[in-house]
C-alpha cells in the first residue's frame, strides 16, 4: 500500500513543560487544531484523563469526518498516539510530537505515517504535500495559542457570490507553497515600486491571483497586483520591465472573510475550499482564485487586517 510519511516543524517561546501539558490535553486542541477550526459545530468528545496513556478524543462532523485519536506514550520527548479515521474512509496513522528545548525555547516537530488505500495511490503526492499543510497551519496556531493565549482568527462563510470584473498590474512569482509567505512582501514591494514608476492609480485594494496551486508537486504561480483602470492595461503600461496585466472575469465565487494575521490565511483558504466541496460544488478551472486585502498592514494592527478570498466555482 503506498505510505505517507509527514513531519512539519516550528519553534514555540515556551518551556517543553508548557507545550507539552497543552499538547498531551485534548480538551486545547479545539482551539487550535486546524481541521476543528474548519467545522466548529463538529460533535467532540475527550476521554480518560489528559496527559495519561490512554487518553484521547473522536470527532463527528458534516465536513471533517469522523474518527479518533489517543496517547500511546507520554513518557519521553517523542509523544506518540495512534489515529483512526472512519469517515470518508477507514484508515490509521501514528501520530508523533518530537519536542526539544533550548534556552526557554521549544522546537516542535509534528509527524505522522500512515498509506493510503491502493485505489488511492495517484494521491499520494497530494496528500502528502496537503497534510504537511494541515500541519504547519495546526503549529502555527498552536504557537500562537501559547504564546500570546489565544488564536487571533476569525472566519465568515459568505458562500456564493457574483464577482465584478478586475484588470490589474503586478508581478508575478513561482514559489513552493509552504514559502508563499515569504515570498510575497518582497513580490509586492516590486510590484508596488514599478507601478509608482508608471504613475499607475490603483481604483481598489491590493490583490493577490493564484495562477496555479498544484497540490502534487508543492508549486504555486501567483500574481501580486492592484486593479487599475481600463487605460492602465494599454501596451505601453505594461511592457514595462517585469509587470504584468491580467484580467479577473466576473463570475461567480464563494467568498470567505478573514480576520487577523496573514500568516493564518491558510486557514480560512482550507475553510473555503471544504466548504465548496461539502456543497458539492467544484473550483473553476478556467477563473482564478484570489485574496483582496481590504487593509494596509502599514497601518493597521494585524489582528485587525481584513482579507477577502473569493474561489471561482461552477
Amino acid at each position: 500500500m503506498p505510505t505517507l510519511h509527514v513531519a512539519a516543524t516550528t519553534q514555540i517561546e515556551r518551556s517543553i513543560k508548557d507545550v507539552t501539558q497543552a499538547i498531551l490535553d485534548f480538551n486545547t486542541w479545539p482551539a487550535w487544531s486546524p481541521w476543528l477550526l474548519l467545522e466548529p459545530e463538529a460533535e467532540v468528545s475527550c476521554y480518560g484523563k489528559p496527559a495519561t496513556i490512554g487518553h484521547g478524543y473522536r470527532w463527528d462532523g458534516k465536513k471533517v469526518g469522523s474518527g479518533n485519536m489517543a496517547w500511546t506514550d507520554i513518557e519521553s520527548a517523542h509523544l506518540q498516539a495512534t489515529l483512526n479515521f472512519l469517515k470518508p474512509f477507514k484508515s490509521n496513522a501514528q501520530v508523533g510530537f518530537k519536542l526539544s528545548e533550548d534556552e526557554g525555547k521549544t522546537t516542535v516537530e509534528w509527524v505522522m505515517d500512515s498509506s493510503l488505500p491502493f485505489f488511492l495511490f495517484f494521491m499520494q503526492g497530494t496528500m502528502k504535500n496537503m497534510i504537511a499543510l494541515d500541519y504547519q497551519r495546526g503549529l502555527a496556531l498552536l504557537k500562537d495559542y501559547l504564546e500570546i493565549g489565544s488564536v487571533p482568527l476569525e472566519m465568515k462563510a459568505n458562500g456564493v457570490v457574483d464577482t465584478d470584473l478586475v484588470r490589474y498590474l503586478g508581478v508575478s512569482q513561482h514559489t513552493t507553497i509552504d514559502a508563499i509567505a515569504a515570498s510575497m512582501g518582497p513580490t509586492f514591494e516590486e510590484a508596488f515600486e514599478k507601478i509608482r514608476t508608471l504613475e499607475v492609480t490603483s481604483v481598489g485594494p491590493a490583490l493577490s491571483v493564484y495562477h496555479q496551486m498544484n497540490m502534487r508537486t508543492g508549486r504555486c504561480h501567483y500574481t501580486a497586483a492592484v486593479p487599475v483602470s481600463v487605460e492602465d492595461t494599454e501596451p505601453e503600461k505594461v511592457s514595462f520591465d517585469g509587470l504584468v496585466s491580467g484580467i479577473l472575469p466576473a463570475c461567480c465565487a464563494y467568498k470567505v472573510v478573514h480576520r487577523g494575521p496573514y500568516r493564518h490565511l491558510g486557514n480560512s483558504w482550507a475553510l473555503a475550499i471544504s466548504n465548496i466541496r461539502h456543497l458539492k460544488m467544484k473550483p473553476s478551472k478556467r477563473e482564478k482564485p484570489y485574496e483582496l486585502y481590504l487593509s494596509d498592514p502599514a497601518t493597521t494592527a494585524e489582528n485587525d487586517l481584513i482579507t477577502e478570498i473569493y474561489v471561482p466555482v461552477r
